[in-house]
């Protein structure tokens, strides 16, 4: 008879599950196995292209003097490489044990920008000019088994596409597989529903490839999981492999899935599935090799101006997203992925064509796992030589992409190029041609295209070809769908680029206006879908009009969040639009939030039109209120699960009834939750003023004085008034954490007011005289991120700078240290110990050799190996069976675990969600008459996060 906790459930994630199966499959250590290459490397610039001429690649070559750098890895991290464009040689020392001679070992690279050469004991393996796809080499050859060996690997970063900076280095990991003679190449799953019958096909074709010297006999199992349960298997021995000496066999395994068993993907319920091929030798027999792959049963269909999922018509919305920040460059490392996508579902993001370049494995399996539809592109921007039916590359260039990236259920199409047409390449029609008959022969059921600027203008554009119209856009957007529909009928077009002009990258400033946009594209049944550049900002040197050229700082301010992922202002106008629903103003029972009365909030939701945006079934959703206390934890709060509701339905309404704490009350949530619980709508409803804004430090100059002051969760924006003799003059509220006032006159005093402002009323400090100097203002420090061994400072740029001076030391007001450097917006502060508390300023030196004044004194924390700090815990709401814990995300989180027990018992149930910037984390099948004690914990990459304990 089983215990109790093994018939607790729990839903295992999916790389927990391949875990999972790779240590309970019969396959030891020393016969497959994966040696790192990743850590710390050699490194030398070769700005005047000496290295190969002397010969760089060679041991004998004295590397000693080079510099050390992490792989993976970018150089333009590095203050003094920031800039960097041209070659690079990397060097490292690793040992292959001698009990792998015999077995076959393959050079994995998951992706070196752009161009690498690869040199193994001075000896050429290879070499590899796509630097967006991985690669691999047979190196059994090439290296002493037993000893110790040398890689060198040349880089070249000078391949650019558009405005994207190109980050040069090794920055995805390296690892040489150690497999047998005989491995599994790749695996390639189509699943496919039957939507009337509710039943599935799914075919594997798996590829076998034998490097022994004589025919192999095998045998290939295979199984598929959904969750932690095996729903089909082939029989034993069932598929028997007769593989000649060298050569690839491909054998296609095929499986119907009863409609008990069938869980479609959807962007709300992204269901996975894992499929494991093993295979075994017929002799001994003993497992040769397995591979395990993810995928999901979904499908997409075009009919006439319609785009469906599973059958349903919907008209999806997204972001375009350049893959990368300031401090890990494009490296992307776990949590910043999570970071990214998870912001993104909270605005509702469900479909884009994300990248102008093909993304990596990790970034796709949480597409997959969280649900937002993507198409793959190749890389072809502008005018291009390569836009030509015969060029080899991007031939060579979509095949690959096709091949890596099959099973992600994420990938819904494949794009062969973006803004090629309208006169800018003489063969675009012939190359789109053919490049869409490749794609759709290498993969029938995922839709293939070209994204255009050009088809409202010609009629002869290359979108013919089409399975739907991606069109890019920056201006006069109703109009251009409109004329590309009358020359181009009868398909639907998606917005794959919508935006009109730089924003800013002062977050108060940083204003999209998203509505007039949807206004001109509302109702227009042949536009069905729309998706913003960018969802970020990203770094670049792009320079054209004014408006579309990047500022001093190459932060190149197109997105909704900072390049430090800070919210703008149009973050919160972006949640409203891009939301299924819209929400009416919140009606209070009483004109007056007092203390101690008991108020009715009627809050009502009404999903939004057929011919809207976005404009899908919402089935899942939850509504969630609960109040606040002034030291942030809850108080008193409920949910419930909204109704199902299709577009167009009646309007839901609810009276949430609640009270207002005597003492210590502050405001009230209201939210609306997916389901895989992102908040898409919040609401704040305060009832105490804010507040007073806490100033930290005053810098005053001749051409205006900025005020830095604490944030604070009850202060939704803050304002200065302030005049000579009376306050007459009021700045623009600030979601900031400073204000620069305007100079009021030359050397005149004047007087300054701070007021905090919230949607319950304002508090406002004494009244401040200050008057001008002569100074210089600091840089506006924007971020501070700590990092391994060090931090980055992003700060502001102006045109008139000159340098910049970072002071720091171990102790406040006490600085030891001292770098100065030319780069702009961002820069590393090195060579510090991890989980030491290091304090600094900042100062700017202006083109004519005056310096300003220091900044005021932050704070930081250098991270590296640190495990990651607890979540703050707000509360928990408990409902029937069901409980909702409240939480503010961890920075460089990548998931959070939960152990759940009832009170007075020792049984633990342990979950793990996989969110990193989560507000909520949902248990269920809890029992009703039962009270229960959580214990949870942050994750990183290090490890768990010291637990926190509470109780209902």
């Amino acid at each position: 008879m089983p215990n109790k906790s093994s018939i607790l459930k729990m839903k295992i994630p999916i790389f927990i599950l391949i875990i999972y199966l790779v240590l309970t499959t019969l396959v030891t250590a020393q016969e497959i196995n994966s040696i790192s290459l990743n850590g710390d490397w050699q490194f030398k610039t070769d700005i005047y292209n000496q290295g190969v001429d002397d010969h760089w690649y060679k041991q004998l070559h004295d590397s000693s003097s080079w510099e050390n750098i992490k792989v993976p890895g970018n150089w333009d991290l590095k203050n003094e490489h920031a800039d960097y464009a041209g070659k690079a040689w990397y060097k490292k020392r690793f040992n292959i044990p001698a009990n792998v001679n015999g077995k076959v070992l393959r050079l994995q690279f998951e992706s070196v920008y752009n161009d690498a050469i690869v040199w193994i004991n001075g000896k050429l393996v290879g070499e590899n000019h796509l630097g967006f796809l991985s690669f691999e080499f047979d190196v059994s050859q090439h290296v002493r088994y037993g000893e110790e060996n040398e890689i060198t690997v040349l880089v070249d970063n000078t391949f650019k596409r558009g405005a994207i900076w190109n980050w040069g280095g090794i920055r995805r990991p390296v690892s040489i597989k150690v497999s047998n003679k005989i491995y599994i190449d790749y695996q390639h799953v189509t699943a496919l529903p039957d939507l009337e019958r509710g039943v599935a096909e799914i075919k594997i074709k798996v590829a076998v490839v034998n490097k022994d010297v004589k025919k192999r006999v095998a045998v290939l199992n295979s199984s598929i999981y959904f969750n932690d349960k095996i729903i089909a298997k082939s029989a034993v021995n069932q598929h028997k492999l007769i593989i000649e000496a060298g050569k690839t066999v491909y054998k296609t395994i095929s499986y119907k899935i009863p409609k008990k068993l069938v869980k479609l993907w959807h962007f709300n319920q992204p269901n996975l599935y894992t499929h494991k091929s093993i295979i075994t030798d017929i002799e001994t027999p003993s497992n040769l090799d397995q591979r395990i792959d993810q995928f999901g049963i979904r499908d997409i269909t075009v009919e006439g101006l319609q785009f469906k999922l599973n059958g349903e018509a919907i008209r999806p919305v997204g972001f375009n997203l350049v893959a990368e920040d300031r401090t890990t460059g494009n490296t992307l490392p776990l949590w910043r992925i999570k970071e990214d996508i998870d912001l993104m579902k909270s605005l509702g993001a469900n479909m884009a064509r994300l990248s102008h370049a093909p993304l990596p494995k990790q970034l796709l399996d949480y597409l997959d796992e969280k649900g937002i539809m993507t198409f793959e592109e190749v890389s072809l921007w502008g005018k291009d030589p390569m836009v030509d039916p015969d060029h080899s590359v991007p031939k060579e260039w979509l095949s690959k992409m096709i091949q890596e990236k099959f099973n992600h259920p994420s990938i819904i199409g494949w794009s062969v190029g973006n803004e090629i047409g309208g006169g800018r390449n003489p063969k675009i029609r012939d190359y789109v041609k053919t490049a869409i008959l490749q794609a759709k022969k290498a993969d029938p059921n995922r839709l293939a295209l070209y994204v255009s600027d050009s088809a409202p203008d010609d009629e002869n554009d290359a979108v013919e070809f089409s399975d739907m119209i991606m069109l890019n856009s920056y201006s006069n957007w109703g109009n251009r769908v409109d004329k590309t529909n009358k020359l181009h009928p009868n398909k639907p077009i998606f917005m794959s680029e919508l935006g009109k002009e730089l924003t800013s990258e002062d977050l108060n400033e940083g204003v999209i206006d998203i509505t007039t946009i949807l206004d001109e594209l509302r109702n227009k049944p042949h536009t069905i879908g729309v998706s913003l550049w960018t969802f970020n900002d990203y770094r670049s040197f792009w320079q054209a009009s004014p408006t579309w050229s990047t500022p001093p700082s190459q932060n190149r301010s197109w997105g909704i969040v900072d390049v430090f992922r800070q919210k703008k202002k149009a973050f919160g106008l972006f949640q409203k639009e891009y939301a299924p629903f819209t929400i009416a103003p919140l009606q209070h029972s009483k004109s007056t939030l007092t203390p101690g009365e008991d108020i009715v909030t009627t809050f009502k939701l009404r999903p939004r039109g057929i011919n809207d945006f976005p404009s899908y079934q919402m089935q899942g959703y939850k509504l969630v209120w609960y109040v606040i206390d002034n030291k942030g934890k809850i108080v008193s709060g409920n949910f419930l699960t909204l109704p199902k509701m299709n577009p167009g339905d009646t309007e839901f309404i609810k009276d949430l009834k609640w009270k207002i704490p005597k003492n210590d009350g502050q405001y009230l949530k209201i939210k609306v939750i997916d389901p895989q619980n992102y908040t898409l709508f919040s609401s704040t409803v305060f009832t105490a003023k804010p507040p007073i804004p806490n100033i930290k430090e005053i810098h005053t100059g001749d051409g205006k004085t900025r005020i830095i002051f604490e944030k604070s969760p009850f202060i939704t924006s803050v304002k200065a008034n302030y005049g000579t003799k009376t306050l007459t003059k009021e700045t623009i509220p600030t979601i900031n954490d400073y204000i620069d006032i305007p100079r009021v006159g030359w050397g005149v005093s004047y007087k300054v007011q701070l007021t905090a402002i919230n949607n319950f009323g304002e508090s406002s400090t004494d009244i401040i005289t200050l008057q001008p100097d002569k100074d210089e203002l600091p840089p506006i420090i924007r971020n501070t991120a700590p990092s391994n061994n060090s931090f980055f400072v992003g700060y502001s740029v102006d045109k008139s700078d000159y340098l910049f001076d970072v002071k720091y030391g171990t102790k406040p007001n006490q600085y030891d240290k001292m770098i100065t450097f030319k780069n702009v917006g961002v820069s590393q502060i090195p060579h510090l110990e991890n989980g030491k508390i290091y304090y600094y300023r900042m100062r700017r030196r202006v083109q004519w050799g005056f310096t300003s004044e220091w900044s005021h004194e932050i704070k930081v924390i250098p991270d590296g190996g640190l495990l990651p700090k607890p979540p703050i815990v707000k509360g928990i709401l408990r409902e029937g069976d069901k409980a909702l814990i409240t939480i503010e995300p961890v920075y460089k989180a990548i998931g959070y675990h939960l152990s759940v027990r009832e009170v007075n018992s020792n049984i633990n149930r342990d979950i793990y969600f996989s969110s990193a910037q989560t507000e909520t984390l949902l248990v269920e099948n809890l029992n009703r008459k039962k009270k229960y004690h959580y214990s949870i914990t942050s994750i990183n990459s290090n490890g768990n996060s010291q637990a926190v304990q509470i109780n209902e």
